[in-house]
């Protein structure tokens, strides 16, 4: 490193413990492109490359999300063995093998064992952590053919470099939400390591649908820009078998908790709206109600939309949804959105801030006026549904 290891231990030594946990996790995180490019793909890479997502988002969840995850989570993400159980036999790109233990003496080895040791940081003390940020160092160590000697030792300078920006930025700044938010930057000698790694190999997450989610959330992570942590919270929650199914079980998994998400996520986006107009018309000017229009038919439909609205909430929050409600409530939420659109389209000329008189319940107003969020709530259930099986 920039300093010496004793420097650099006894700095983790005076640390908070919050501050060592974030370091090895940045650390651990500049080291990925090692088991996300290879040279040959096969069920066992992969699954290789899928125990070192999963350690990072757990670390993500409870070090920046400040989340707590079960003990029994926790252990299971941090299981290297369990890739070495999974791959007995099996052959990796370089032409190690898993069943004799070489493939941990690799460029990838490391940087896997850095991030599954890092899940336990929160827990481990000064000497832990410096044991995990030499593990992903020494990841760059070990040189592949094609990549020169003086490249992987300024790799390496590349990553204490890294280590120590990082050190200096939590000694200069007084909040911990910029920590926690703070981009992942990778010094120009780790740029240039990279770019000479992933020549010639095949990058994981360029297989769509399998690696999408894990693309776009490392993209987000590195960039200071996490996914929405109740989000990633769920993904870490995913049970222990289907992780152990491999990255196309994982994947279906992650897609069902994105979509019944995204449903949740345009509920209360309608909601919240529906309350602020709310109060907009009891505060200020509340006193002069708009020009009514006598509409008992439109009224109907609206009160329609509230209940098929109100029905996914119960479905998407439950703990089996029922299928067959939740396509009827599609079904009936899509014709009263369908009428009220349409009767928007012959009252055209009405004033934005037009009520609904008694034929159309409380809120109904907010609908006329934003159909728009209906119709998201619509689409979402719609991609919701088909995860839900017969």
């Amino acid at each position: 490193m920039a300093r010496s290891d004793e420097e650099f231990l006894v700095w983790l030594q005076k640390a908070p413990r919050d501050f060592r946990a974030i370091l090895a996790y940045r650390c651990a995180m500049r080291v990925v492109p090692l088991f996300r490019f290879v040279r040959r793909p096969s069920e066992y890479v992969e699954q290789f490359a899928l125990l070192g997502m999963r350690a990072l988002l757990a670390q993500a969840v409870v070090i920046i999300g400040q989340r707590k995850l079960p003990n029994h989570v926790l252990t299971s993400a941090s299981n290297v063995e369990s890739v070495r159980e999974f791959a007995e036999g099996a052959t990796f790109s370089s032409g190690k093998t898993f069943a004799d233990g070489k493939l941990f003496a690799t460029g990838p080895g490391y940087a896997l064992q850095s991030a599954a040791d890092a899940v336990l940081v929160p827990t481990l003390g000064p000497i832990g952590v410096f044991e995990i940020i030499s593990r992903a160092s020494e990841a760059l160590s070990v040189r592949p053919s094609g990549l020169t000697p003086d490249l992987v030792v300024n790799a390496r300078e590349g990553l204490a470099s890294c280590i120590d920006d990082d050190i200096a930025f939590f000694a200069g700044v007084s909040s911990g939400a910029a920590i926690l938010r703070a981009p992942i930057t990778l010094h120009q000698w780790l740029d240039r390591y990279f770019s000479e790694w992933t020549a010639e190999r095949t990058d994981l997450f360029g297989n769509d649908g399998v690696w999408t989610f894990w693309a776009k959330w490392y993209q987000r992570a590195m960039a200071g820009d996490p996914l929405p942590w109740d989000l990633q919270e769920k993904i870490a929650l995913i049970p222990n078998e289907i992780w152990e199914a491999g990255p196309e079980a994982v994947a279906e998994q992650i897609a069902l908790i994105e979509a019944a998400f995204e449903l949740r996520r345009r509920i209360a986006d309608l909601e919240a709206g529906q309350a602020v107009a709310e109060q907009g018309r009891h505060g200020i000017g509340g006193n002069n109600p708009p020009e009514e229009i006598d509409d008992a038919v439109v009224g109907a439909q609206v009160s329609v939309m509230w209940e098929s609205i109100a029905g996914l909430k119960e479905e998407v929050e439950a703990d089996e949804p029922d299928s067959g409600r939740v396509a009827a409530l599609i079904e009936r939420l899509s014709h009263a959105l369908k009428a009220v659109v349409a009767w928007i389209g012959r009252k055209a000329d009405l004033a934005v801030d037009t009520a609904i008189k008694w034929g159309i319940p409380a809120g109904g107003g907010f609908l006329v006026l934003n159909p728009e969020k209906a119709h998201a709530v619509l689409k979402a259930a719609q991609a919701w549904l088909p995860f839900l099986g017969p």
